[in-house]
């Protein structure tokens, strides 16, 4: 509407009263008497602890953790013991769940604060930050990232994988009434390698908080109530009205303070260092509440034009003056004359205006995060009367708070001076503005207001600035190449800018070179237009902001960021490891903004700006996308806040910067309301930062187990191969510089092969090992694709114990280790990862899956023996087979463990007078028309014996038959010996069968006999 309708008595006309309250979570009044800070004097306190095995790193060591669970226990970090514990558990605030009747269902990918009935995530859902009330977050097996805010969340459900992410870094505090988990949630993983302190849930009475195997959490978590059958919070006693439980192979980093039941499964992994213990004695249980202290209201200058609206900034403030970003209350407004009407300059929220020219309305803040108020609203007043008028701004929701503004006094006659600029109130530095100045006059008759056209010429006015609000005193801006003061030029006819008006208008430049926000006040005291009276203006809140901020110097222990985001591209440094970052504001150039918006164009060139130099602002660094790998998920920067007074000469360093994933994200920087003005933000360049690898990786060993030789039996022949039962498997985890999960290192991402894998070794404690038939490529590698992976080793056709001179019997103590390391050279700390000892007693296991033998592990140095068979042509013949094995000192014994040798008939090797058939052929001449057959006798052995039992050729049919049973036909080479006395243990047992030959008599003295 027009300053003329706005002027007009006949505007200002009764209207009903009427108020359309928005849907909000609304402020919450503290409770200073019910609330105060979590018991830190261990990280898990429970009214009633169950644990199974588990150990806690203090950041010194790494204990198992001792002891027995029960009613109110602790676990203590610096001993690992479990010790009684009975502290005050102070209540939440709000101390009920805020109630929700929201209608509104999304699955979107972004998702700003408000009320919600059930959110669903996809694959990712990021949240705006602010306060937000959800009866059902759905994150299944995706990937939910928070910004920092209040979180009302009735029941948050995982499923398997599913991942919560805190980013920006900050403090997202989640209260919830019902239940986080599902019994689908296994390998859930929440802030890994984040702040524990900067993730926080806050359990009502009855909630639960329930995952499975595999969690990992980076957090708190607290549950105040127990089930006391009315005894108020007490220190047990409880029946498990509010349970916490985790199971096997939990990762928590952080705390677990509960007043009532708390679980763990086996192989709790528990950090809880120096850092985590002072930190989680600095977080209050009213980390809910609105820390509302008052309002600043920001009027400007102390005048304002009948004929012009007022930009009036309203900041809601905490007790140190601070801005409440996260402040979501209602607030009443009134004048102090009953008088005006308000209006919308820059706000998310909702505005209801009261009766006109009444001063009253009603605002509803949107809460923090981004397209949201963050604790700032600028309204516009219009008053039509020459007032003098204060503001008072008043919340009611959480205990009546009110402020009250400094008078304004509205004129009728004024100079109304105005930005025309596209930006509007927003200057940038280095950048000319272009401003109006008008001299508006209120008809007394009529009240009309209008411009006074007869005002024109040049006129020489004074020209200062107001500095206001967070204005940091730097350079002033200059009108004309005049640097304007900060107050008025002393004395009548004492000017400093001269102005060319034409008709009542004139127009003209205002050229910054330094942040500020200012009032930009004119005043013509010349007292020749208007008798007797000086004629003065203000224009609204100006903000000057820098052009932009440049992220620069980035670099890793001396070494400049790469930008690399491929897979192979250059390292950078490792994941949650320190780099650092200059921040730093600089001026406009015309070459970096063609279109003249007050932003740098895409890929402008920001190293060569000249600095902004009184820039200093709390600002963010954030990490977002693009970043790779695309199908994996976006890290968390740590310890990107850089505070207001990090900032000298319009810069600053971070030297503490960490982001907790492999691969790269793009870099860039943010600034909520600069200078406290209501919705102004800084453009930042943005910078691919990157390649960054896991700092080390965590290994897990399963226990591996041999197949004896001899399955049954219990042994193995010296030479004989032998495979795994169990074959070893590591699990690799690549972690980041906190220990927790790299999801990223995966697909392309994942650079451990069997190249960059280093020094295999088979060891044994005594005797040499022989590994030719294990695979070429071992172990087999794959990648599970959620930062996590397997190398499984193989014996191939098997491992075997080199053969050479026979020894005593000894035990099999095999040791298998591997360098664990990728092609970027990431390692496993305690390389290299080893399976067993080559020690006594601690090699790797053997087991032939019967439970009678005793030593499965001993190993034998064995041979096959043949004995000669003579007899009968008209009977069968039989050449003794048995297998023995040394025993030290020279002598053999028949084997009778082994029921496990086959002596199958492919090894038989026959000749005779007649013929030398083939290896493997059972029958061979004994006379022209009569042959023998031979069969094994036993097959496999029995206690070690078996023999070859020749058919009778028949009725004079004598002769005889060589045997020889070729071994390496046989496949078990491990039974020759050096039967010729060569020295050579390869050599195949023989024997004879005769037939139709007898023995004779034994008692025979030969001539050359001692006797």
């Amino acid at each position: 509407m027009g300053l003329v309708a706005l002027c007009d008595r006949a505007f200002w006309r009764a209207v009903p009263w009427a108020i359309a309250m928005a849907t909000s979570v609304g402020s919450v009044a503290v409770d200073a008497a019910s609330c105060g800070s979590l018991p830190a004097s261990y990280p898990v306190v429970a009214g009633t602890l169950s644990i199974g095995s588990g150990t806690v790193n203090n950041g010194t060591s790494t204990k198992s953790i001792s002891g027995n669970g029960g009613s109110n226990k602790a676990i203590d970090a610096a001993s690992a013991r479990i010790v009684s514990s009975s502290p005050g558990f102070p209540a939440l605030v709000p101390t009920t769940f805020p109630g929700n009747s929201s209608t509104i269902d999304r699955n979107a990918a972004t998702l700003p604060a408000g009320s919600y009935r059930t959110v669903t995530v996809g694959s990712t859902t990021v949240f705006s930050g602010g306060t937000y009330n959800i009866r059902t977050l759905n994150v299944g097996g995706g990937a939910v990232q928070l910004a920092p805010g209040t979180y009302y969340i009735d029941t948050l459900i995982f499923s398997n994988n599913g991942t919560l992410t805190v980013s920006p870094s900050g403090v997202v505090n989640i209260f919830v009434q019902t239940a986080v988990g599902a019994s689908g949630s296994d390998s859930v993983s929440m802030n890994a390698g984040g702040s524990a302190t900067n993730l926080r849930f806050f359990l009502y009475s009855g909630a639960s908080f329930v995952l499975r195997n595999n969690a990992t959490i980076n957090g708190i978590i607290y549950a105040p109530n127990s089930n006391d059958n009315g005894n108020g919070n007490s220190n047990g006693g409880n029946n498990g009205n509010t349970t916490i439980s985790f199971n096997d192979n939990a990762a928590i980093t952080g705390a677990v303070i509960s007043a009532d039941a708390v679980s763990f499964g086996d192989n709790l992994a528990l950090t809880h260092t120096a850092v985590e213990q002072a930190a989680l004695a600095g977080v209050s249980t009213c980390a809910g509440a609105s820390a509302l202290a008052g309002f600043s209201i920001d009027i400007g200058t102390a005048t304002g034009s009948t004929c012009a609206a007022k930009p009036i900034t309203i900041t809601a403030v905490d007790a140190t003056g601070a801005t409440l970003a996260n402040y979501a209350g209602t607030i009443s407004i009134s004048t102090s004359t009953a008088h005006g009407d308000w209006s919308v300059v820059t706000a998310t929220g909702a505005l209801t205006v009261g009766a006109a020219d009444s001063g009253a309305a009603r605002y509803v803040y949107s809460g923090s995060g981004a397209g949201t108020d963050n604790g700032v609203v600028a309204l516009n007043l219009a008053d039509a009367h020459a007032d003098s008028v204060t503001v008072t701004v008043v919340d009611s929701t959480g205990g009546v708070t009110t402020s009250t503004s400094s008078a304004i006094a509205f004129q009728t006659n004024a100079l109304v001076v105005s930005a025309t600029d596209a930006l509007g109130t927003t200057l940038v530095a280095g950048r000319a503005h272009r401003m109006k100045a008008e001299f508006w006059r209120q008809d007394p008759v009529s009240g009309l207001c209008a411009i006074a056209t007869g005002y024109s010429g040049n006129k020489t006015l004074d020209a200062w600035v107001t500095r206001v609000g967070a204005d940091p005193g730097g350079s002033a801006p200059s009108i004309g190449g005049v640097g304007l003061p900060n107050a008025p030029p002393g004395g009548t006819g004492v000017d400093n800018v001269t102005l060319s008006f034409a008709t009542g208008v004139t127009t003209f430049s205002l050229a910054t070179s330094d942040v500020g926000k200012y009032v930009l006040n004119l005043r013509d005291d010349s007292r020749i237009f208007a008798t007797g009276v000086d004629i003065t203006g203000a224009s609204a809140s100006l903000t000057t902001r820098p052009f932009a901020l440049s992220l620069e110097n980035i670099s890793a222990s001396g070494v400049a960021n790469p930008g690399a985001s491929s897979a192979t591209g250059t390292v950078f440094t490792k994941a949650g490891v320190n780099f650092s970052a200059k921040v730093r504001a600089v001026l406009w150039q015309s070459a970096d903004d063609p279109s003249n918006s007050g932003s740098p164009a895409a890929g402008a060139n920001l190293a060569d700006n000249t600095t902004t130099p009184s820039y200093a602002w709390p600002t963010l660094l954030n990490v977002a996308t693009p970043f790779t790998p695309a199908t994996g998920i976006l890290g968390t920067l740590n310890n990107g806040s850089v505070a207001q007074a990090a900032f000298a000469g319009g810069a600053a360093t971070v030297g503490t910067l960490q982001y907790t994933e492999v691969g790269s994200a793009t870099l860039s920087s943010s600034v909520t309301n600069f200078l406290s003005t209501a919705g102004m933000s800084v453009p930042s360049s943005t910078v691919v930062v990157g390649r960054f690898t896991p700092a080390a990786f965590g290994v897990a060993f399963n226990t591996p187990v041999f197949n004896p030789g001899c399955s049954g039996g219990g042994f193995t022949y010296l030479g004989q191969p032998t495979t795994y039962k169990i074959a070893p498997v590591l699990r690799i985890t690549a972690l980041n510089a906190f220990g927790a999960t790299a999801r990223n290192y995966t697909g392309s991402f994942w650079r451990m092969t069997n190249s960059s894998l280093a020094g295999k070794t088979y060891q044994a404690l005594a005797g040499a090992l022989n590994t030719v038939l294990v695979p070429a490529t071992d172990p087999v590698i794959v990648d599970n694709g959620n930062g996590m992976g397997t190398l499984t080793f193989s014996a191939g056709s098997g491992i075997a114990f080199s053969r050479a001179a026979p020894v005593a019997p000894f035990n099999a103590e095999i040791a298998l280790s591997i360098n664990v390391i990728d092609a970027d050279g990431v390692i496993y700390a305690s390389n290299p990862a080893r399976f067993g000892a080559a020690t006594a007693g601690n090699g790797i296991a053997f087991d032939d899956g019967n439970a009678t033998t005793i030593n499965d592990k001993q190993l034998l140095w064995g041979r096959l023996r043949l004995s000669s068979g003579f007899g009968s042509e008209l009977l069968a013949v039989t050449a003794n087979a048995l297998v023995e094995n040394y025993t030290g000192g020279g002598a053999f014994v028949t084997n009778p463990i082994d029921q496990c040798t086959t002596i199958p008939l492919a090894g038989i090797a026959l000749s005779s007078s007649l013929a030398t058939p083939a290896t493997g052929v059972a029958s061979i001449p004994i006379k022209a028309a009569a042959t023998t057959v031979a069969a094994v006798a036993n097959s496999p052995l029995l206690l070690g014996r078996s023999g070859f039992v020749f058919s009778p050729p028949g009725q004079g049919n004598t002769g005889y038959a060589n045997l020889r049973y070729d071994l390496a036909v046989a496949n078990q080479t491990w039974l020759q010996f050096d039967w010729a006395g060569t020295g050579s243990y390869n050599q195949d047992p023989t024997a004879r069968v005769d037939f139709g030959i007898y023995s004779g008599s034994n008692k025979v003295i030969y001539t050359r006999e001692p006797w």
